[in-house]
């Protein structure tokens, strides 16, 4: 997977929560890629069942870059902090 995890934030507001992933591949589409969530069991156990599912469009992303997922609202969007490039994606939840 030319993708690595780096961090997730669960928070209270859906504007502070987000999802952290690094470009590990010289060349990389995130196209076809998806992050999903699932339900859980009254017991607090994982279920099979996807509530939310965000696809990434047709994005190349370069090795070193990183990719960030937020849950709340807002417009796709590419910056530079401290010399690392960013392609901000929203999933534009509410909740």
């Amino acid at each position: 997977m030319p993708f690595k995890f780096v961090k997730a934030k669960n928070a209270s507001s859906p504007a502070k929560e987000y999802v952290v992933l690094k470009a590990t591949g010289d060349r990389n589409n995130l196209q076809g890629y998806a992050v999903v969530d699932k339900t859980f069991r009254p017991d607090g156990s994982q279920s099979n069942t996807f509530r939310h599912i965000f696809i990434f469009p047709n994005k190349e992303v370069n090795k070193g870059e990183y990719v960030v997922l937020w849950s709340g609202r807002g417009q796709a969007m590419q910056n530079v902090q401290s010399g690392s490039v960013y392609h901000h994606f929203f999933w534009n939840s509410d909740t």
